[in-house]
């Protein structure tokens, strides 16, 4: 977790969570349902299969 979080007040400590996780973690762990690839290399094969078909 990013050492900036607010842990003051627990709304924007709840938005800094919900930053990290949307922001960062979600674009980099790899998922399941997608091939065990991150969402970013999942685009990025789709998208150059797109560039392909083109």
């Amino acid at each position: 977790m990013p050492t900036n979080v607010n842990t003051d007040k627990a709304p924007g400590a709840k938005l800094d969570i919900f930053m990290f996780l949307e922001g960062f973690y979600n674009r980099k762990r790899r998922h399941a349902g997608i091939g065990y690839k991150s969402p970013v290399e999942y685009e990025n094969i789709h998208q150059a299969k797109s560039n392909v078909a083109d």
